[in-house]
């Protein structure tokens, strides 16, 4: 066994994660479904200037910048608003123009804050739900997309779906966006047969995911899920799988409730969500726990780069997100939880 933990997705086909002949927790009466979460997006958008006429576009200053560049092609203005999780309470006071020809990008942070944007009255609210799958059914925003493959060992995909039954757009069929996905799911296969200790090279599952990532952004606008995506997506036992990250989170944070690092555990108290958020006080300290981290196969991810704001910033180089989702027993939990408390106390007492 090559064990190593976070990171992209290995395959992850066998019963237990599947739905069998249940019905899927993605009706196709219900969603439409696009090659990834941008694509989801810019459908939304799209339909939006069609259909309602929509100008402005408020996206929150706290957010994946990979997103941008998509949007930019369509006829609206993009206005940033200051918001982020880590620093902001979901009552704060955002100066928006409330007007019908506007729409609200907001985001649920992982399952543990996001703008109160029910007080908006006239504005069109579209809720990102890419960072907790598990909220869809209960949303009232006007429209939802989601990134899936954040979330769910699928190659690639996204969604659309309105709470409030409001017309989808389509989208157009590419296929040549098939490539994406086998090149995906075939970096997934391999990286399970690493794990599996039946290859040793992982440069050849790296190099595959990485090439997949990258043509991934050649198609940015409306284009449908390729169809090896759909079927796998269909298929996956999705509440089964977010219970059981439900639990691992719930697991880990009983644990470190009463280690000596909770200052630094900032979904404390929050059982969902994607993994276990830390919030460090330096960048020194995040730095040297993300390079120990490593060094063990254990991959955090800072959420998320190149960001712009200097209070954004701030946050961008202090914290780190640690993966804690279904691919994991407790045993795989107690090593990671082991080494994190090792890796944060020790800087400690290297500093005093």
């Amino acid at each position: 066994m090559n064990l190593e933990y976070g990171s992209d997705f290995h395959l992850m086909a066998s019963e237990e994660f599947m739905n069998g002949e249940k019905e899927s927790f993605f009706d196709e009466k219900r969603f439409n479904f696009f090659i990834s979460g941008r694509s989801s997006l810019y459908s939304l958008l799209k339909n939006g200037i069609e259909k309602h006429n929509w100008e402005k576009v408020f996206i929150p200053s706290y957010y994946c910048k990979e997103v941008l560049p998509e949007l930019s092609s369509l006829p609206l203005e993009i206005e940033e608003y200051k918001f982020n999780p880590f620093l902001d309470s979901e009552n704060k006071e955002l100066s928006l123009e409330d007007k019908s020809k506007n729409v609200l990008i907001s985001i649920d942070f992982f399952g543990v804050n996001k703008i109160n944007s029910e007080k908006y009255n006239n504005l069109f609210v579209i809720e990102d739900l890419t960072h907790n799958l598990y909220s869809i059914p209960f949303s009232k925003a006007d429209y939802v997309f989601a990134s899936l493959r954040k979330e769910l060992p699928v190659p690639c995909g996204g969604i659309t779906y309105s709470p409030k039954s409001l017309y989808l757009s389509q989208g157009k069929k590419d296929e040549t966006a098939n490539e994406v996905s086998l090149k995906k799911l075939t970096g997934m296969y391999l990286k399970k047969q690493y794990i599996e200790g039946l290859i040793t090279n992982k440069e050849i599952y790296r190099e595959l995911l990485k090439d997949g990532e990258s043509l991934l952004d050649i198609f940015s606008t409306d284009i449908l899920m390729p169809e090896i995506c759909n079927s796998i997506v269909k298929k996956i036992n999705v509440i089964k799988l977010l219970k059981l990250k439900e639990n691992n989170i719930k697991y880990c944070l009983k644990i470190l409730k009463n280690s000596n690092i909770r200052k630094v555990l900032f979904n404390l108290g929050k059982n969902k969500g994607m993994g276990l958020l830390l919030k460090f006080e330096e960048t020194e300290h995040q730095n040297y726990v993300r390079d120990k981290l490593i060094k063990s196969k254990i991959f955090p991810a800072v959420l998320w780069p190149e960001q712009t704001l200097k209070r954004d910033i701030e946050v961008q180089n202090t914290m780190l997100f640690i993966h804690t989702d279904f691919r994991y027993n407790k045993q795989d939990l107690d090593v990671i939880l082991k080494k994190l408390i090792v890796y944060i106390k020790e800087w400690k007492s290297l500093k005093y």
